[in-house]
């Protein structure tokens, strides 16, 4: 959806249409984000096993256990987070490519710089007058990082409004065209046309929304749509930088981790054991500002370049989506208050002891020949 790959829209059907599982699939960005995503999910189970642990160590129960699993917590935390954080590094390289409006959205880009760009590391984007205020930058890290050199550039929304205004333009014939398409779908005249300007009828779509009639289109018209290609930028700048300072405290955490388990150290700094704990719900919070600049940063569009947001809407009423939505609140709030009971009753509980052989041995007997037991007369 965010880098549609393998598909076609067919102007017979009206629908987009599988054409390539292998380009689907192959995708180097639906590859980058599945192994991201999974290595997140690998960075979560990682440190709530350490937190767990650090619990145990806490209270002196099940030492030995605990002592194991916050070491192989610490030792697979260390290799998941330098993972994602890898692989968040070419991410932001496939979306200098694939979508450059969220990329710049992330790095609060509103004017193209000559390179090497420097990277604001804090800034208060101002959607309105499309500038930041308070801008702390360090130089030439953001042409390092998204271009791996000091002589890349990355456009900022002054380029990518110009050009999406040149693809909005181009999108108004394969509008028109799609439209006498529906009402004689053997028009050749119009089935060139639209062939002619496929690439870029999301864009014609954006432009709809303010021109239903886009023979009396209007340069206000064209300007809101225009507009429209810009992600609300400062959820998307401060979820990202959100998701880094996680994705970083987590890594310093985990190295810490290890040095102390590797030393036998871990169980003398109750300090450190007591901040594990706390740490349980970071890789959460990285995961869900993560999930805010993937699904804001490819806004106005539910497929990327295909089709908008808005035309993508759900037609039912008010009534029917408050409903609906309230019903998804209540079962999954049902759901979540019964796992965390669930699971914190088999935390506290702890591990079952496990019996000697001889003990597991002589249950088995009895069980298998109860006369034998003592007392039965065996």
């Amino acid at each position: 959806m965010q880098d549609p790959q393998g598909a076609a829209f067919n102007p017979t059907t009206m629908r987009m249409e599988l054409t390539s599982l292998q380009q689907l699939i192959f995708s180097p960005d639906a590859q980058s984000k599945f192994v991201h995503t999974s290595i997140a999910g690998y960075v979560t189970a990682a440190i709530f096993v350490a937190g767990v642990s650090a619990w145990y160590l806490l209270r002196n129960r099940h030492l030995e256990l605990a002592r194991r699993s916050f070491r192989m917590a610490a030792l697979f935390g260390v290799l998941a987070t330098l993972g994602v954080i890898t692989l968040g590094d070419a991410l932001g390289f496939v979306a200098a490519h694939a979508q450059p409006a969220k990329l710049a959205a992330m790095e609060g880009l509103w004017q193209t710089a000559p390179a090497p760009m420097p990277f604001n590391l804090i800034a208060f984007p101002d959607q309105a007058e499309q500038r930041n205020r308070g801008a702390i930058q360090i130089p030439y890290l953001l042409s390092l990082l998204v271009t791996h050199s000091l002589h890349g550039s990355v456009d900022g929304f002054d380029r990518l409004q110009q050009q999406a205004a040149r693809r909005i333009e181009n999108g108004i014939p394969a509008v028109l065209a799609l439209k006498a398409l529906s009402h004689d779908p053997n028009d050749a005249v119009a089935r060139a046309q639209f062939d002619a300007h496929e690439r870029d009828l999301g864009y014609g779509f954006l432009l709809q929304r303010y021109a239903p009639d886009l023979g009396r289109l209007t340069p206000q018209q064209l300007q809101r749509a225009v507009r429209d290609t810009i992600p609300p930028v400062a959820v998307v700048f401060w979820s990202f930088r959100l998701m880094l300072g996680f994705g970083f405290l987590l890594l310093a955490f985990f190295v810490l981790a290890v040095l102390y388990s590797l030393r036998n150290q871990v169980q003398e700094q109750r300090w450190f054991l007591k901040t594990a704990v706390w740490m349980i719900p970071v890789p959460f919070l990285a995961n869900e500002a993560g999930w805010l600049v993937a699904e804001l940063g490819r806004q106005p569009w539910t497929v990327f370049g295909v089709l908008p947001t808005w035309m993508s809407a759900s037609t039912h009423g008010v009534g029917y989506m408050v409903f609906s939505l309230a019903g998804f609140v209540l079962s999954y709030s049902v759901f979540i208050v019964i796992e965390m009971y669930l699971m914190l009753r088999a935390i506290r509980r702890g591990p079952q002891d496990p019996r000697p052989d001889g003990d597991a041995a002589a249950d088995a007997a009895m069980a298998l020949f109860p006369a034998a037991a003592p007392g039965n007369g065996g």
